[in-house]
């Protein structure tokens, strides 16, 4: 089980070397991370996107690269899916391309299987926790109806397993402990998600709810709130109710907390990474890490 990023990196390595294509790849930010990777024999990166653009940054840049050359971020989609029909690559990561577009150009191309069912996570090394917390879902599902969380969780619950968590413990994370029928939707998807792990309904997990963000995370303020529950103040996964609040996490940690971020899109059989186009390089080669360690499974 890892407890840091750098951890990651160490589990990356036991790992085959991972060809991955970086999508839109032509800012001085995405060529650094490619740079980088390759000092760090941490991937094998191939471009794709606007070369002239490239060779603005890097005049030498197809001597240290594959590139492959393309005028728009459809384009460029095409290109990487291209590859990975091919074989010639094993994931891609998303460059500078609007998240969005990058997400449905990546369900396009998997239509044609009906049970993938996509969903991102982020994962969070923060300074004052002795674990990594993951945060699901930031960057995929809008608002996830609850058959959605369901699948959010099983992919989730099986990446964690990946990482050498047995049995993570899952929060979902609504504004109060309790349900509210009436006014919070969120509560009451929280207790049957609850109560369908409690029943072997969901897996390899023990996952409660409804629970409070401090009460998932912090052993102190569920003891104060007298909540008796074997995820509170020890959860690994936090489920959040839509990309809204998920999202704001996601960059509260990353701004505030200065935690230490990598990123992914799980439910394919590729790695998919998709993090901020503000995210710094770090975040960057933190989840080519990730890629690596996935792209064995």
């Amino acid at each position: 089980m890892i407890t840091k990023i750098e951890e990651l990196y160490v589990l990356a390595r036991q790992k085959p070397m991972v060809k991955i294509a970086i999508v839109c790849a032509h800012n001085k930010r995405l060529l650094q991370i490619a740079m980088e990777a390759k000092k760090a024999n941490l991937a094998e990166v191939v471009l794709v996107g606007d070369k002239q653009k490239m060779t603005d940054y890097f005049l030498d840049i197809e001597e240290e690269f594959a590139v492959y050359n393309s005028k728009g971020e459809h384009e460029a989609c095409g290109l990487a899916f291209s590859l990975l029909n091919e074989g010639r690559i094993d994931g891609i990561m998303s460059g500078d391309i609007e998240p969005q577009l990058f997400v449905d150009e990546v369900k396009k191309f998997l239509s044609t299987s009906s049970s993938v069912f996509l969903n991102h996570i982020g994962l969070f090394e923060i300074s004052e926790l002795n674990r990594i917390i993951f945060v699901t879902d930031a960057a995929v599902n809008i608002a996830p109806k609850l058959s959605e969380k369901v699948e959010i969780l099983n992919n989730t619950i099986k990446f964690a397993h990946l990482l050498g968590l047995k049995e993570p413990k899952v929060a979902i994370i609504t504004p109060i402990e309790k349900v509210n029928y009436l006014h919070m939707p969120s509560t009451m998807d929280a207790a049957v998600l609850a109560k369908m792990s409690s029943v072997g309904q969901i897996k390899g997990a023990v996952v409660d709810g409804p629970l409070a963000l401090d009460n998932a995370i912090s052993l102190r303020a569920a003891q104060i709130k007298n909540i008796n529950s074997p995820v509170a103040g020890r959860a690994d996964i936090l489920l959040l109710h839509d990309i809204e609040t998920a999202n704001i996490l996601y960059k509260i940690l990353t701004y505030f907390a200065k935690a230490k971020v990598a990123g992914v899109i799980v439910g394919a059989d590729f790695p998919i990474i998709l993090i901020s186009r503000s995210d710094p390089i770090e975040t960057g080669l933190n989840s080519l890490a990730l890629a690596r360690v996935i792209a064995s499974a």
